[in-house]
This record gives structure tokens, sequence and C-alpha cells, in this order.
């Protein structure tokens, strides 16, 4: 293979001493020769095909390939459905509404009478909800089907439609179940054994995987035992033998669920207090959601509950989990509720001390973005005044005002913000900055430009480069940056996005030109402490040998610079195998329980996300970045689960203190988003290609090594080296290289082995003290210029390095949706122009017609030729500019303002258009009409009159 010739390239390269592997023209004093060649780059993995025989496998490494499972054939599924399905599962579907009626008459508080007007509430219905979902089931809709049977408690439907195979397939059907939190280890049992035939097929060849503990502590059914647990035999801790006891394992969850049902039924106040009561006795999760993200403390606020949200407080609950459903209310937290439902008009004494509540809690954030990129304190309409004012940040702006006014001393500006408050985050820059209650724009404007120039400018360009911040002033300053920047662009996509880029593109918009030079001037200012530094490097004997190292040595071609060049292939992402990708990402630990793929998959939810929502991501099994998140999601539990080995191994090669471990892998989100990145740079076209660009992210694991002098740094260099093979070397310290901020450093990309997986590219940067100590200083300025603090790319197009967020990688870029919400704007005032260009039409038109009924023939003929002439000449012009036939025809019908201002709104204009600037069209257009037919008209019509 090429990947094995490169290797034995690469290993006689380094054993000639050929210099492949090593700086060349550099002579090296015998302390620092090699002693040994350095390892050659490993060749890329095999992968074990699923049905070979263990002897023909032996030599091979690598996780089992998914394996081809048989499928149903299309006329079996046709006559399931026609002859099981259909008619069975109507009957079952009707079977459920009475017993629906049965459970929300009994799970209904408040005695006989709440009883009796639950039941002929539900009777009164007369089952009409169950029409709908009837005609999806007779078309073979089961996905649709099956959520309606389990929110609906049709459990008999649920048992049919689990034990039969679907015509959408098995990756449909476990991503439904997931997503209904249902027991999902049998169904991959039997899709192994037998295909996706479902539970009606059994064979004997049913493997058996190794027995773990049962810890399903409220996640759900156990899939994988932990790693510390795992023996040889059982590496990849797959699914537990044990099925029979899914539900004891899933007690818990099965009990919140119930306790949800409860609360459905029950309309009181004192209902849902014994409830919840109940929950908690049983000590179950008071923060698990409904489908759509909505939690207890959520729904009892839009309920107006206020004894129930009191007690949820003192037990503990969130008050900062946001809404994941894909509506106008995602990312709503219970602040959010109160203040933006239907009843948010009555302003209720109830409603009010529940704000009050939820206000008054320390763990309250007032001041979070929801998905339209407004806070709480901005959703607030303006005609609600009690509210309005019990939302009003209780720190104002003119006390901040006074700070920066006061304040000359940099010192103690920052700690006389922070005394005010007792987090940071209730200073809700936010509010007074953006938000429209507080003044009108030129105001806010004016308070963006104060702080700017009182706090931000100051510090940035005299504290910063001065010494390094404080704890207290480190938080003030990147608070103020973010805050300062506006709502962040909102994953789930829309035109509110538009809305939020105009907002974000009047930030900065009065100082942003400063905010660029400032930056700028800062960084030369770095660069300038730095300079003695280098220099001295220079003047040493072992700096002039390190600074002669090229700034970059290439063991592995570029395009092939990703751990897919190393690591086995996720060939289940390319074969969109959603049953082969949940076993692998139980192999490396990702996925524990069937709570989590549940959540996953319903909420958008998981460890690696930390308290961010990703439903966006997952909410389409058929879509490129569904498929691109279960592979960075697999990437990073592979590096976790080498994360402590490498460590280790990377902390043997040096004194104790030199070595420092990153704060664990890099983010899901800073991946993805990266991928999307890569994705564009490296030309990645086609699904295949494309799903795998998450593996293009090298610096998943990373660690770094603060040495005292550049002997020592040499020295490291040449151990880490001989131990393990290199695939690149960046030269921060090279004569050639640039030094931005001042900062140096040198950054190996060295591989480490994976056992079956093959080898992970990490990154080990190599540091010297003089350079750490000049990074305290510049580290939070580095921060702002690579856009950590920027909404999207319209500030940090300006600076040195750009950052994107994961909503502005999912979404076009900032300019594109500014411009869109420009176009939004004006749409109005176009209809109108071609409403008032029409309407002129039509009156040349009639007073033509006119002319010769009154037997005024000179006049008629005038006018109406007039008006051809116009259209003649305009004609002529939109074809001599290439417009296209269809632009010319509907020019000469005196159609061509309606079709230019058509290709100015729409995404992709008519005809040839596209070729011509559709605004500079119709401004043509505009000016023919004017110059040809509106003032030669005028002027004929005053004669007329005259005479």
């Amino acid at each position: 293979s090429s990947s094995s010739r490169l290797a034995a390239e690469l290993f006689e390269a380094s054993s000639t001493g050929s210099g492949l592997l090593a700086p060349k023209n550099l002579k090296l004093k015998p302390l620092l020769l090699v002693s040994k060649a350095p390892p050659p780059l490993p060749p890329k993995p095999q992968t074990r095909d699923a049905g070979s025989n263990e002897e023909d496998a032996a030599d091979l490494v690598g996780p089992t390939a998914p394996s081809s499972a048989p499928t149903t054939p299309a006329l079996v599924l046709a006559l399931q459905h026609l002859i099981i399905v259909v008619p069975f599962g109507l009957l079952f579907m009707w079977l459920s509404w009475p017993y629906h009626i049965m459970l929300q008459t009994y799970h209904t508080s408040g005695g006989p009478l709440a009883r009796l007007r639950t039941f002929i509430r539900e009777v009164s219905m007369l089952g009409l909800h169950l029409v709908i979902p009837s005609i999806y089931l007779c078309c073979g809709s089961y996905a649709e089907v099956f959520v309606f049977s389990m929110t609906s408690n049709g459990w008999l439907l649920v048992r049919l439609l689990e034990r039969l195979p679907w015509p959408a397939g098995t990756t449909s059907k476990l991503f439904t179940l997931a997503q209904c939190r249902c027991p999902t280890a049998q169904l991959l049992v039997n899709v192994e054994t037998a295909g996706d035939m479902g539970s009606f097929v059994h064979t004997g060849s049913q493997r058996r995987f190794p027995s773990g503990p049962n810890s399903g502590a409220g996640r759900g059914v156990l899939l994988v035992k932990p790693p510390s647990e795992m023996t040889a035999a059982g590496s990849r801790g797959m699914l537990q033998a044990s099925l029979a006891d899914v539900d004891v394992q899933n007690k818990r969850r099965s009990d919140i669920l119930l306790v949800w049902q409860k609360l459905w039924a029950t309309g009181s106040d004192a209902g849902w207090l014994e409830v919840i009561a109940s929950a908690h006795q049983g000590r179950l999760d008071l923060d698990f959601p409904t489908p759509e993200g909505e939690t207890i403390l959520y729904k009892a606020a839009g309920y107006r509950h206020a004894k129930s949200v009191a007690q949820l407080l003192e037990l503990g609950a969130n008050t900062n989990l946001q809404v994941t459903a894909m509506g106008n209310d995602y990312g709503n937290t219970a602040l959010h509720a109160l203040v933006t439902d239907l009843r948010a008009g009555e302003q209720s004494p109830a409603q009010l001390c529940i704000l009050s509540m939820l206000l008054e809690h320390p763990s309250t954030d007032a001041a979070i973005y929801n998905g339209l990129g407004k806070t709480p304190y901005m959703s607030v309409s303006a005609k609600h005044q009690k509210l309005v004012r019990a939302l009003r940040p209780a720190v104002a702006w003119a006390d901040i005002e006074l700070v920066l006014e006061v304040n000359d001393n940099l010192d103690s500006l920052a700690p006389a913000l922070a005394e005010k408050v007792e987090k940071v985050s209730d200073l809700r820059l936010s509010d007074l900055l953006f938000c429209q209650h507080e003044g009108p724009e030129d105001e806010l404007k004016r308070r963006r430009k104060m702080l700017w120039v009182g706090l931000l400018m100051p510090m940035t360009s005299q504290l910063c480069p001065a010494r390094k911040l404080s704890e207290t002033e480190h938080s003030i300053f990147t608070y103020c940056w973010s805050a300062s920047q506006g709502p962040p662009l909102s994953i789930r996509q829309g035109p509110h996005n538009a809305q939020i880029a105009l907002v974000v593109k009047s930030a900065r918009e009065t100082y942003r030109e400063d905010m660029a030079q400032v930056l700028r001037e800062t960084s030369a200012e770095f660069e300038e402490q730095a300079r003695p530094l280098y220099e001295e490097l220079l003047a040493d004997e072992h700096g002039a040998i390190l600074a002669a190292i090229p700034k970059k040595v290439v063991e592995v071609d570029p395009d092939e610079m990703n751990h897919g060049r190393f690591l086995v292939t996720p060939g289940w992402a390319q074969q969109r195998d959603l049953s082969a990708a949940v076993e692998e990402l139980c192999s490396v630990g990702v996925i524990r329980s069937e709570g989590d793929l549940g959540d996953l998959f319903q909420q958008g939810r998981h460890r690696l996300f930390r308290n961010e929502s990703q439903k966006v991501m997952f909410a389409d099994p058929k879509s490129l970045q569904f498929w691109m998140g279960l592979v960075t999601m697999w990437m990073i539990g592979v590096h976790e689960q080498y994360a402590a080995a490498y460590n280790a191994k990377m902390s043997s090669f040096c004194n104790e203190g030199e070595f420092h471990a990153a704060p664990g892998v890099k983010r899901f989100s800073r991946i993805m988003a990266k991928a999307f990145e890569y994705k564009e740079e490296f030309d990645l076209e086609g699904f295949e290609q494309e799903v795998l660009s998450p593996l293009y992210v090298i610096d998943v694991l990373r660690c770094t090594y603060q040495l005292p002098d550049a002997k020592r740094l040499l020295d490291m260099q040449e151990v880490v080296k001989r131990v393990l093979p290199n695939a690149r070397t960046k030269n921060g310290y090279s004569r050639k290289a640039k030094a931005p901020r001042g900062h140096r450093d040198m950054k190996l990309n060295v591989l480490f082995p994976c056992g079956p997986f093959g080898w992970v590219i990490t990154e080990v940067q190599m540091i010297m003290d003089v350079n750490v100590k000049l990074k305290y200083k510049t580290h939070i300025v580095y921060e702002v210029m690579r856009g950590d603090f920027s909404a999207a790319d319209i500030d940090s197009q300006m600076l040195a390095k750009k950052r994107t967020t994961l909503a502005v990688a999912l979404a076009p870029d900032m300019r594109t949706l500014q411009q869109e919400a420009l176009r939004e704007l004006s749409t109005g005032a176009m209809t109108v122009a071609v409403l008032l260009s029409y309407f002129d039409l039509g009156t040349t038109v009639a007073v033509g017609v006119q002319y010769f009924s009154i037997g005024n023939l000179r006049d008629g003929y005038t006018t109406l030729g007039m008006l051809v002439g116009s259209l003649v000449i305009q004609t002529l012009v939109t074809f001599a500019t290439g417009q296209g036939v269809l632009a010319t025809v509907v020019t000469f019908c005196g159609g061509k303002t309606m079709l230019d201002t058509y290709n100015v709104l729409a995404d992709h204009p008519l005809g040839a258009a596209g070729s011509v600037n559709p605004v500079r069209a119709l401004a043509t257009t505009r000016s023919l009409e004017l110059i040809l037919d509106a003032l030669p008209q005028t002027f004929h019509q005053l004669s007329v009159l005259v005479q």
C-alpha cells in the first residue's frame, strides 16, 4: 500500500541520514545528536470485516467494520404493512383512546369534580386527534405514528411497531426510538443477528456480550462497561448480555416520565406540589425535560403555580435551562416564558411573584439570550410596564457611568465595578447596552462608545501591556468585551438571524476602526517587549541553533495531515449506518446508556456539549451535519480513552514541573466549527469526504512543556522525536518565523498509539520561561484578536486571526445576513415603488384613450407614441446589456420594473439577469422610465393643459 511505502521511505531516509527527518545544513554538537533514528510514520490500520474468520483477521487491527446485515425485501414489507400494520395498528390506535381517557382521569388531582371535568373534556373530543395519525399509519409513516403513540399512551401500537421492521430502514427506527427515549439495546442485538427483520426472526448465532454492573442511576439501561473494568476479551464493551432487566435499570427514567404524565393531568398548584414532593422523595431528576426541552420549573412558571416554583427553587431546580424545541421559543428560559407567553399581558400577582423569585435566586442569569437574540428584559413588551420595572437591571447605567468617569486609576477601575455585584454577570451589560427599554438607539450607541473609551480601550492598550491582569480584572475585562459584541447568532437558522446581524453590525459601529487600530498598536507594543528577549536568544549558542531550524518541517503531505491518515476510517458514517455508529460510540465510551442516546437525539444534550444544546446538529439523520457530529463525538471518545496514557507518557520525558497537561480534550463545538472551515479549505467534495472533515482537527489532544532555556528545549525536542513519530514541526523561534504579539514557541505534531484504533495526531507545545511570562500578558489580547468576543466575522475580519463559532459556521456569513436584513426592510419601499410605477403606466394609457374618445387624435397619438417609444428603447437597452431574452420580452410588455424588483429581492434572479447586478438593472430601468417616459409625458400634458 502507499501508506506502507511512505513509511518505508521515511524509515530509509532517516536511517541513511538523508536529512528527511532532520533539519538540513545544521551542525549539531554531539550532545544534541540523536542516538538512534526517529521512528517511522505508521501505516494506516486496516479494518477487520465482521464476517471474516479469526485466523485471517489475526494480523489486522482496528474495530470490526459494520456488517452488512440482511435487509427486509420490499415485497415482505408491503405484505407486512397491508396484513399486519394497517388492520392491527388502526385497532390498537383507537383502543388507546379509552385507555388515554382513563389515565388522564385517574391522574387528575383535586377530587371527584376535577376528575369528572377531565373525563368530560376528553370524551367530548370524540377521538378526532386520532384521524391524522391514522392516515399517516396507512401511508407507512411509522416514525410519526410511533412518536404520536408514545405521547398518547398508545402502548399496544408502540409494542407492535417496536417488533417490526420499518420501510424507512433501521436507521430511521433506531433514531425514532432513541428520540422517544425507548430501550434500544434489544433492537441493536436483533439488527446485528437478523438484520432489520425485528424480533420475529431469531437465529442461534446471537453474540454474547460481556455483562457489566447494573448502574443505570437514572440514565437508562447501561450499554457499556466502565473503561477501568474492560478486559482484553471484551475491550469493545458493547451491549450487556442480560437484557431481561431493562425495566429494572430504567426504572428511574420511567418514573420521571410518569411524573410528567401526572403533572399533565393535574391542573392545580396544590396538585403539582404533591407530585413534586413525591418525585423529590423518590430522588428523581426534577430538571428532566419534555421532548421540547421544557422543565418542570419552566411549565410551573407558565401555569403561574407560584408555590410549585418556590418549592422547585428550594429543591435546587436549574433556573437557566433553555428550551430546545425548534420554534420561536428556542432558547427560552423560565424568565423568557413569563414575559412572552400568551398570558404575559395579565401582569398578575402570581406572575410578578414568580418573576421576583426567579430574579432573586442566586443561580439565575437574567441576561441569557434566547434563539431570537433577546434577553428576558429585551423580550418584554413596552406596554407591560410592571414587567419592565421588575426586569430592569439592579445596577443602573448611571452607576456604571459614574465609575468610568471617577476612576482615573486603571488599577482600581475593574475592582470598583466588581464591588457593585455579587457576580460579574449581575452587571447585565447586555441589557444596558442593547435593550430598547433603556433608551433610544443613539443613547445605547453612546453607552457602548463610553464603555470602549472608559474601560476597554485603556485596559487593552495600557494595562495589558504593563502587567498580568488580576483575577477580578480578567473577569471584568472578558465580560465587558463579551457583552459589547451584541447577541450571538442562533444555531437555529431562520430570518431572525438577519435581525441579529443588524444588531451586531451596529454594536461597535461607532468605534470599530479605533478598536482595530488599538489592537494593532497593542500587538506592536507586545512585539517590542519581546524583541530584546529574542535578541538574547540569538546571542546564546543553543538559541542560535534553535533559530536555525526551519520554521516548518513537514513529514506528511498537507492533504494527508489528518487523523484519517492514521486512524481506522469510521465507515459507518460514510454508509449512514446508525446502528453501527451507536455500537462504535459505545465502544469508545461516548454513549454509556440508553439515556445518553435519548438525550442526544431528543434534546441535543450530552456531557461533551457541556451546557449547550446541539439539537440542530442531530435533528435530521439524513443531513451531513448529523453524521459529522457523530464522527466528532467518536473522535473525542477515542482521544478521551487514551488521554491519561498520553499525559503519563509525555510527562515521563521531562523533569518535574516542566510538563503541563491540557485541561481536557478540545470541545465539541470548536471541533465542529473548524471542521466546516477545513471542509472548504481542503476542497472536500461529496458526502464520503465531507463527513470525515472533523478528522482534520489534529490538536484534540495536546500538552505543553515549559522549559528554562533553549538548550533544554532542544533536548526535549530530540527526546520526543526519538520516541514518537513526528509528522510536522512548527518552529516559532526560527529567524524567518513571524511573532505576532511577540509570542514564540515550537509545536510538534507527534503521533500517539491508540490500540486497535491506530494512531492520533497530537500537538506538543514547547515554550521557554521568558516567553511564558510574556504570554501571561498577551493571551487575553490574543483572545480578543482571534474573535472570541465577536458575535461573527464582522469585527474579527479586521484583525490578525479569525475564530468563528459553530452557529456562524452553520449560518451564512455576517455580511450576507446583514444584506438580507436590509433587503427585508426595503421590501415595503420597493413594493410601493412598483405600484407607483404601474399606476403611472396605467394613467398614461388612460389619458391617451381619453384623447381618442374626445376626438383629439394628435395628442392621443403623441401620448401613446412616447409610451411605445420608451418601451422600445428600454427593450433595446435590455438586450444590449446582456440581460437575456426573458428580460427583453418582459421589457417590451412593460413588466421590466416588476422583474427587476423580483430579482433584487429573490435569492435566485430569473433568466440571465443573474449575470447582471439586479440592483444596477433596477436603477437603470427606473432612470430610463424617468428620462424617456415620465418627464416627456409631464411636459406634454402640461402643454395640453396650457393650450
